[in-house]
Order: C-alpha cells, then sequence, then structure tokens
C-alpha cells in the first residue's frame, strides 16, 4: 500500500501509525503514549494517522 505515504502526512508518522495498529493487532505490552513518546511525535497524530490507514488498508484497529 504506497499510497499511505501519499497523504500528507510526515513518513514518521505513517511509520509510527503502522506500529500502533501492528502493536493493537499482537500482544505487545505498548500503548499509543509509548510510540508517540518513542518517536517524538503527538499522540493525537498517531492515533488519527493509523485510523486513516486502518480505514485505507482494511485493517481491523
Amino acid at each position: 500500500y504506497p499510497q499511505i505515504f501519499e497523504t500528507g502526512r510526515k513518513p514518521r508518522t505513517v511509520i509510527a501509525a503502522v506500529i500502533l495498529i501492528q502493536v493493537f493487532n499482537s500482544d505487545v505490552p505498548m500503548d499509543a503514549k509509548d510510540i508517540s513518546a518513542t518517536m517524538g511525535i503527538s499522540h493525537s497524530s498517531v492515533a488519527t494517522a493509523a485510523k486513516e490507514i486502518s480505514k485505507m488498508c482494511n485493517v481491523s484497529f
């Protein structure tokens, strides 16, 4: 899905959102705040991007 990088968001926000989606679909003990703090991105940006990507790629989130 290369179009996820054409949403107008910064690449690191897109990567953080993909990580967040993967974390929610696994048993990894992390949450959105951990990811956003580590990557230096606001929690709301990561969450919004994850919602958009999950809809675009038809992935449960």
